[in-house]
């Protein structure tokens, strides 16, 4: 019920992101719409919504778009990187639901319902929810990558600025801590399923750290395999420092010596630091297809969400 709800009482702002998506507007069009929209959460939504009310998926969806689009805001990324893990959080709830609407479908049980509307699904409709829990664990691995991937560019992307470089031991703490305590803990436990794993709601509305443990923390917990490819990321992200550090040493020595004048930490037209930064510490992967990843992710969850809550589309 608390669902239903919270839904009935945020439908007047799924209308108004609805209505303005983020790739169909301009610079200045963005400003005033995400000013409008912050105003409504303030003066409306604050003494409506109780504040453990979970995020919704398409505000969650809106929320990522709009960092992402038309260009990534780097500032945000923290941000997105919640907003993921609650995604997450959401995805793994929807298989359950859709697990047990399912289930009642085949045995012709009583349907489920929401909002007192019976959950009758079309032939297409079934189809999409069956292959949805049928790739749940390719889902879970996606969303994993997704979040390492973004981690590990964003890292990169502060590294090859001068100005910016000094955000880099902090993102370094949060997003990749020591996993040393979890990884004991893990190892004394046997493998689990993430994704068949029911998820307490409110466990997403609680305040936590950026650090990627714990944003898989909260969309389910770390299995072994994903512990590994956790450190293996970990590791690489600490070879990148090690070897721009060096790099940073032989550039400024061979300035030095052939024009010790030039500042090497400039962003000429002829001498450029972030430039020849960006040219020998190449991104094994490209933010524009870990941006087209994550706007597939994104509309998979959306559209599983939506079939699972259906009323929550007459609402608009």
């Amino acid at each position: 019920m608390a669902h239903e709800s919270a839904s009935r009482q945020l439908a007047p702002l799924r209308k108004l992101v609805d209505q303005y998506p983020p790739h169909r507007l301009n610079a200045k069009q963005q400003g005033e719409t995400y000013d409008a929209i912050w105003l409504f959460c303030r003066d409306v939504l604050q003494h409506s919504v109780p504040s453990a009310t979970p995020a919704p998926p398409w505000a969650l969806a809106y929320h990522i778009n709009a960092v992402t689009t038309p260009e990534v805001s780097w500032d945000f990324i923290p941000d997105l990187l919640r907003s993921l893990g609650q995604l997450e959080v959401w995805r793994c709830q929807c298989i359950d639901e859709a697990q047990l609407i399912l289930a009642a479908e085949d045995v012709k049980a009583s349907p489920r319902y929401f909002n007192g509307v019976p959950r009758q699904l079309l032939p297409a409709q079934h189809k999409k929810l069956e292959r949805f829990v049928r790739r749940t664990t390719q889902a879970r691995a996606k969303f994993r990558i997704l979040v390492l991937q973004t981690c590990y560019l964003h890292i990169l992307h502060e590294r090859a600025w001068p100005a910016r470089t000094r955000n880099v031991p902090r993102l370094i703490r949060l997003y990749f801590p020591k996993p040393n305590q979890l990884q004991a803990k893990l190892v004394a436990e046997p493998d689990h399923a993430a994704t068949s794993k029911t998820v307490n709601q409110e466990d997403a509305t609680q305040p936590m750290h950026i650090g990627e443990l714990e944003i898989f923390q909260t969309a389910g917990g770390l299995s072994n395999m994903e512990l590994e490819d956790y450190v293996q990321m970990r590791d690489k992200v600490v070879e990148l420092v090690k070897n721009a550090a060096e790099w940073d040493d032989e550039r400024r020595t061979f300035w030095q010596q052939h024009n010790p004048a030039i500042d090497p930490n400039q962003n000429s037209r002829f001498v450029s630091y972030s430039r020849d930064f960006e040219a020998e510490f190449f991104p094994p992967i490209p933010w524009s297809k870990v941006q087209s990843t994550l706007h597939g992710y994104v509309d998979d969850v959306s559209e599983l969400y939506d079939l699972c809550y259906p009323a929550d589309q007459t609402s608009r």
